[in-house]
């Protein structure tokens, strides 16, 4: 499904994102609402970004995503694809969510997506961890 100008689907207990451009506010609460509808479902979060395009977000919505997470369970985030500038930004996102939220994700960058969704399958539940 189409978030602003990223792409979003659902893998079962994962949120996966192909960033595509920078969302607003409106679109930050939209995927935030679909986030936790998979956190009401699962327990908990997990994210698989694909930044190759590069990553934004504006200061409003920073600090809205923020002050989200204080209610929220984040397991881990992995992301691939990811340019010095952009892991910047992100590693600044998910401090901020860290310090102010109610978990400490596991958060990893990767060169490939194969290698994020290898790291994630480990907080996966059960049902949907890979077999072997």
């Amino acid at each position: 499904m189409k978030v602003g100008p990223n792409d979003v689907t659902i893998e079962g207990d994962v949120i996966f994102g192909r960033v595509h451009g920078v969302p607003d506010m409106e679109d930050t609460r939209k995927f935030l609402e679909i986030v936790a509808e998979v956190e009401a479902k699962y327990g908990q979060i997990l994210f698989l970004t694909d930044v190759t395009e590069g990553f934004g977000l504006s200061s409003e919505s920073r600090r809205y995503t923020a002050e989200w997470s204080k209610q929220h369970r984040i397991v881990a985030s992995a992301f691939f694809g990811a340019s010095t500038p952009a892991r910047a930004m992100l590693t600044l996102v998910m401090r901020a969510m860290s310090l102010l939220g109610n978990s400490q994700p596991n958060t990893r960058f990767f060169a490939t997506e194969a290698e994020a969704r290898d790291f994630l399958d480990q907080f996966r539940v059960p049902e949907f961890r890979r077999k072997g």
